[in-house]
């Protein structure tokens, strides 16, 4: 395919679209805003999540000018990444398993863009795609802790602007995003990542050689196998989100602050899966014991994250149902107290009736005496 500009790099295994155009922007001395802008007027850029919504019509333009073949391009969204997740569109403008960066016009509000600092310290420098999945919390080769912000300013990554990226500093406050030695994670949120990857590796290249990188024994193959990788996966990001709310994992974080699994920070999300990985560890009596003390009941659980898969609602049935009445629309007695005075002569009587109304109303006799 012939192409229209020069300096066009290669893809990288696993990287992102976002990333392949700053690299080309770089090698000609430009923005990436101001290459797009050049190249392609009438197309949205940095004012999207292209990684995620890059359309067709957008790839088939890139590959026009770059010479790149569609299906390449095609590899670096992150189109892939939520087939093989299984995940259906959650709210507007997120999508279930993809972590959001919160873009507002060129500026990124969220801190979904992790990134690793050791592998920004080899050259090329270059996005994963990985990076933006919601259970990465680690980086499978050096197994540190994935940054999400500026180790100085605590600025989101923002890989577009004043190339930031290519220069691996930050857009904000010009400092180094590669100094400094990154944290480790705790042992059962790395083995709760190694079983996603191990759930993803059939459908993605990168999952796989992320999987054959990594060292550590994972929640175990044969469960996950056993289970199937996408209810494995839809299960787990919902007892995340549980853990999330309901367990100790984010007690040093202020009650009020907001507590949505996806909208958390990585190192607030490694805490919230090694709790969920201390319960597959121990599945399902380390899960039911802790739902048990936390007096969750299968109504709770129903209403608030299902539908559960099934191996995760086998051990829900085990229990209570609920702690009380749950039908808030349950039939209520029409007859009120005004009508009720009416009714009777003697005060005597009112009285009476009026007991075995209050009573009635209170739910205290069962659906045969009402």
């Amino acid at each position: 395919m012939t192409t229209l500009v020069a300096h066009v790099p290669s893809p990288q295994p696993g990287e992102t679209l976002s990333s392949l155009l700053l690299r080309l922007a770089h090698n000609h001395s430009a923005s990436g805003h101001e290459l797009c802008v050049l190249l392609w007027p009438t197309l949205q850029f940095w004012t999207r999540d292209i990684d995620r919504t890059a359309p067709d019509a957008l790839l088939h333009q890139v590959s026009r000018v770059t010479g790149i073949r569609f299906d390449a391009l095609e590899r670096t969204t992150l189109r892939d990444v939520v087939k093989a997740t299984g995940f259906k569109d959650w709210i507007q403008g997120c999508q279930r398993g993809i972590l959001p960066v919160g873009v507002y016009h060129r500026v990124r509000r969220r801190f979904g863009q992790q990134y690793c600092s050791a592998c920004l310290a080899a050259k090329p420098h270059f996005l994963r795609r990985l990076w933006r999945l919601e259970f990465m919390v680690a980086c499978p080769i050096h197994g540190s802790l994935l940054r999400d912000s500026c180790p100085s300013c605590n600025a989101p990554f923002t890989p577009h602007r004043k190339q930031s990226l290519t220069n691996a500093e930050c857009h904000k406050c010009g400092a180094s995003l590669i100094t400094r030695e990154g944290t480790s994670a705790e042992d059962p949120a790395l083995r709760l990542q190694l079983a996603v990857l191990f759930a993803l590796s059939g459908t993605l290249v990168d999952a796989e050689e992320a999987l054959h990188t990594h060292t550590l024994t994972g929640i175990g193959g044969a469960f996950v196998e056993d289970i199937g990788p996408m209810d494995f996966l839809d299960g787990v990001h919902r007892m995340c989100r549980l853990a999330a709310r309901k367990s100790s994992a984010l007690v040093a974080i202020p009650a009020k602050k907001n507590k949505t699994w996806a909208l958390l920070r990585t190192s607030e999300r490694a805490a919230v899966m090694g709790e969920v990985g201390r319960w597959l560890l121990g599945w399902p009596d380390a899960w039911v014991q802790w739902a048990a003390m936390s007096d969750l009941t299968q109504h709770y659980l129903a209403q608030e994250f299902g539908p559960w898969p099934c191996w995760v609602k086998t051990a829900i049935d085990r229990l209570p149902y609920s702690h009380g009445p749950v039908n808030i629309r349950r039939r209520r007695l029409k007859v009120n107290f005004r009508r009720l005075r009416d009714d009777y002569e003697t005060k005597g009587a009112y009285r009476e009736a009026r007991a075995g109304l209050l009573i009635r109303k209170a739910g205290v006799l069962n659906g045969a005496d009402r």
